[in-house]
């Protein structure tokens, strides 16, 4: 499954190498989820996912509690009207000093082609 973020670093291209490294276990301990690639392509009883940035990590508790109303609500930022350099600069303000997770978390999903 291709993840909905693109990530400096992801591993989606080498998935199926590390799928064949990783051990049978029935956890998965994921200390640097990134964009998800290697916990949406794995089959574990368990996930413990970790990342430092914690903006990442609001947004996926948003998606695991709201599911497809997040994404329902954070699509609505994926306009033309948000397609321009004035909206990618008002909309990182707002991110930047925003204390709803949830919006924060919506914007922070916004793919950067759709921003610029």
């Amino acid at each position: 499954m291709r993840p909905f973020l693109k990530w400096a670093g992801g591993k989606y291209k080498i998935i199926h190498r590390i799928q064949q490294a990783l051990p049978n276990g029935r956890q998965l301990i994921e200390p640097f989820a990134g964009s998800g690639a290697v916990f949406l392509n794995v089959d574990f009883e368990e996930y413990l996912i970790a990342d430092t940035n914690a903006d990442l990590i609001n947004l996926y508790k948003q998606v695991q509690a709201h599911g497809n109303d997040f994404a329902l609500y954070a699509s609505g930022l994926f306009t033309p009207d948000n397609n321009t350099e004035a909206a990618f600069y008002d909309l990182r303000a707002e991110f930047n000093a925003c204390t709803d997770l949830a919006r924060k978390s919506a914007i922070f999903c916004v793919p950067e082609q759709t921003l610029l």
